[in-house]
């Protein structure tokens, strides 16, 4: 990451909802890690995997960054939400 093209912020990442009603509770479990701490991401890299019943989802980078800390273990479960690992991010609107 380049420090003199803008100011860096830590952005949580929070698990998706798979596509039901939004008001409705369904527990899922991240299956996989793609990343690890210290690890430089670009946009469009694979981060985690999250399955739900019949529904499997690879969550991608949106923000180039660096991973700073996953905060959830392999076969956790995890709501919609939840967040699930820090990321160290260039640019934008920290909140």
């Amino acid at each position: 990451m380049n420090p003199s093209s803008g100011p860096f912020h830590d952005l949580a990442l929070q698990v998706p909802n798979p596509g039901v009603d939004e008001t409705t509770e369904i527990e899922g479990e991240l299956t996989a890690w793609y990343v690890r701490p210290g690890q430089s991401i670009s946009v469009g890299d694979l981060l985690y995997q999250i399955s739900w019943p019949g529904v499997v989802v690879d969550v991608s980078a949106e923000s180039a960054g660096e991973v700073i800390n996953l905060l959830a273990r392999l076969r956790t479960h995890v709501n919609p939400g939840d967040e699930v690992a820090v990321l160290r991010v260039q640019g934008g609107d920290p909140d």
